[in-house]
């Protein structure tokens, strides 16, 4: 399990000029671990709300990013991030100013190992829709698919 390391975050956020509120958010953060969500929540997918993150003090990218993109008032980012084999996997991250921040680091918004596939403007709206669609067994790909297509933004 890999450690949030909150003050190499803060040293990044500090070189990079982010603003004292970005420098804010993570310092909030001192403590967090990065978890999967079948450690944290017993499931392979789950969006936490920030109040559950924070109950918890531990998850994945998009409990981090949900974080983020409450206190920033930015939106969510869903897509893929390259790793150092060339694969590319699921992510989540938000981008504020000109920076994305993420469960690991701040990173200039122009990063290509970031390929966004959607934004979720309201992170809360959407963890409680992507709980809800836990319920409904084999229909949920269905039901989510339906419920979260209103609020989310395509990106080209």
């Amino acid at each position: 399990m890999r450690v949030v390391m909150l003050s190499v975050l803060l040293c990044l956020a500090a070189n990079y000029g982010c603003s004292s509120r970005e420098y804010h958010v993570y310092e909030s953060l001192h403590g967090y671990q990065y978890a999967s969500d079948q450690e944290g929540y017993g499931v392979a997918e789950f969006w936490p709300t920030t109040q559950q993150f924070h109950r918890l003090r531990r998850g994945d990218c998009d409990a981090f990013a949900g974080y983020f993109s409450e206190q920033l008032n930015v939106p969510v980012t869903i897509g893929y991030l390259r790793q150092d084999d060339g694969s590319y996997e699921g992510h989540a991250w938000v981008v504020s100013t000109d920076y994305i921040l993420d469960n690991l680091g701040v990173h200039w918004r122009g990063d290509n190992k970031y390929r966004a596939l959607y934004t979720i403007p309201n992170w809360h709206q959407a963890a409680l829709i992507q709980q809800r669609s836990l319920k409904y067994g084999d229909k949920a790909r269905e039901y989510f698919g339906k419920t979260l297509a209103p609020i989310i933004t395509m990106v080209d």
